[in-house]
């Protein structure tokens, strides 16, 4: 059964690099608009009938061979799908998904991070600076989606940073050097390094105690904590509502309000 989904993940490789190598002469050595379509149109069919490519991959491909071959703009092609705006914003969405499968938005926080240190604020300004740059080109929404997780990671590692993990276990008596016949220890009299009837009321009540994460973090940590929870959220959000307005793509409304004034300018011409 491996073998099997290696050679069809070997073949769709060989299909999707060498077919448009060996269509190269269509554009190239003939050279008229005829070929050049004729040339979409090929790549196009194979990729459909042996999918090497998904369907759906395969029939946004004349947006971008179009371009490449001198047929058209992207913009011309784009309108028979939707209009260039809807187009461009599938685009952003299309990059976001991308960025989240391989984990960009995850290298780029990792590698502020790295470089501006553990310290509160420069934390703050360590995560907004990769929202800010990632909500330019994909949505405000789809950044903050994928850095949320990773502020509430680092916030988890923080909480957890004030609390001690190993288990805090007292015994009296677990030194040898204590076991000596006829001393006091701890008020606990031994006789022939055996404990007296008095024992049982005077050993120390602490004896096998196991912390509590609410032992060691006390109301004024807590409520520290939560607020810097609070402040991280926001300056997430903050940070991609800034960086949307870098570019066309960065948020919706700059693609609707380019479509609005589009069909202005249109109708005033």
């Amino acid at each position: 059964m491996k073998i099997t989904k290696d050679i069809a993940r070997v073949f769709n490789i060989l299909v999707v690099v060498l077919t448009p190598v060996l269509l190269l002469p269509l554009p190239f050595v003939v050279g008229t608009q005829e070929s050049k379509c004729a040339y979409i149109v090929f790549i196009m069919a194979i990729y459909w009938i042996t999918e090497a490519l998904p369907i759906a991959v395969t029939s946004l491909l004349p947006i971008i061979l179009t371009p490449l071959v001198g047929l058209g703009s992207a913009k011309e092609v784009s309108s028979h799908y939707l209009s260039d705006t809807s187009m461009l914003f599938l685009g952003g969405l299309i990059i976001a998904v991308a960025i989240e499968h391989w984990n960009i938005h995850k290298r780029l926080a990792l590698a502020f991070l790295m470089y501006v240190g553990t310290e509160t604020r420069w934390l703050m300004l360590g995560l907004m600076l990769p929202t800010w740059l990632l909500s330019m080109w994909i949505s405000n929404t789809a950044t903050t989606a994928m850095m949320i997780p990773i502020t509430n990671a680092i916030l988890v590692q923080l909480k957890e940073a004030n609390v001690p993990n190993e288990e805090i276990v007292t015994e009296v008596y677990d030194n040898d050097a204590l076991k000596l016949e006829d001393i006091e220890v701890n008020g606990v009299i031994k006789e022939n390094g055996q404990p007296t009837s008095t024992d049982i009321e005077k050993t120390d009540k602490t004896s096998n105690y196991k912390a509590e994460p609410e032992d060691n973090m006390n109301q004024t940590e807590s409520k520290e904590h939560l607020e810097i929870c609070k402040m991280m959220s926001i300056c997430i959000a903050h940070a991609a509502n800034c960086g949307g307005l870098g570019s066309l793509t960065g948020t919706g409304p700059n693609v609707v309000f380019k479509g609005q004034s589009d069909m202005l300018v249109y109708h005033l011409h």
